[in-house]
């Protein structure tokens, strides 16, 4: 199931299933979500959001239930015609099955049918990334934020491409825009500390990291980059903090290579 939230919202990680309340009929969030989609592709919209609301009910971080049950919220909303709503989840349904051609095909057949619908051109984009069809990808991103400009997973995944490409000004302007659509998405401070690492520049980098830490404190690696930041800086007391931080999480490569070389003292 972790390609399915993938699609609709790339990168976000799969929260801890919940286990079903057997007062209720038996159904397992994956086999809900998966009833969901059958409906919404035969167009069967309240029989849809009532699978979707369901997965949630057993695992309330069930990203891709969400966002098909926004889609549907769109459905009613006027924003996309009931034979878009049908292409774009067999999209999804081709995506899960990683026919990605074919899931190419049906989102543009969503395109076709409701044109002005951001996120038909945000999960081809999705489709098109993992293709690796950069250029393509940019394109639906770009498409899909000319149509909905406060989207911000559209901005990041549009900057993830150009850092592919070595675009990466124009990455760091797209990671920004996502960052102030999102404040707690921790992912784009992390590839900005990254593009600011490699060139050098480590005192944004450590910027970018400490911003990782205050969204996500048991995000490991980000000790670990602030860590090496701060070390080619020639301040180890702060870079071997963090490695020990790292360490008490369970990573301790950094902070064992740099207590062997006499750079770490124990506490």
């Amino acid at each position: 199931m972790k390609r399915t939230i993938t699609l609709i919202v790339v990168l976000l990680f799969l929260g801890v299933l919940l286990l079903p309340n057997y007062s209720h009929s038996q159904c397992y969030s994956d086999v809900c979500f998966n009833k969901g989609l059958d409906y919404a592709m035969r167009g069967l919209v309240e029989q849809a959001r009532e699978q979707f609301s369901k997965t949630l009910q057993y695992d309330r971080y069930f990203k891709a239930a969400d966002e098909g049950l926004r889609v549907i919220r769109d459905f009613r909303a006027g924003k996309l015609s009931k034979e878009a709503l049908k292409n774009f989840f067999r999209g999804v349904y081709y995506f899960n099955r990683q026919r990605f051609q074919r899931a190419v095909e049906s989102f543009t057949k969503a395109i076709e049918l409701s044109p002005q619908y951001y996120m038909s051109y945000y999960n081809r984009g999705v489709v098109n990334s993992i293709e690796k069809n950069y250029e393509l990808a940019i394109r639906d991103f770009t498409e899909s934020i000319k149509r909905n400009p406060d989207h911000a997973e559209s901005y990041y995944n549009r900057a993830v491409m150009l850092t592919f490409k070595g675009e990466t000004e124009k990455a760091l302007k797209d990671y920004e825009s996502a960052i102030k659509l999102n404040p707690s998405l921790y992912r784009a401070h992390y590839n900005m500390g990254m593009i600011y690492f490699r060139e050098g520049d480590y005192p944004n980098a450590i910027k970018e990291f400490t911003s990782v830490i205050n969204v996500k404190p048991d995000y490991t690696m980000a000790y670990i980059k602030r860590g090496t930041a701060y070390q080619r800086l020639g301040k180890m007391l702060r870079a071997c903090d963090d490695y020990r931080e790292a360490c008490k999480r369970g990573k301790c490569t950094s902070y064992e290579a740099a207590a062997t070389r006499g750079l770490c003292k124990s506490k």
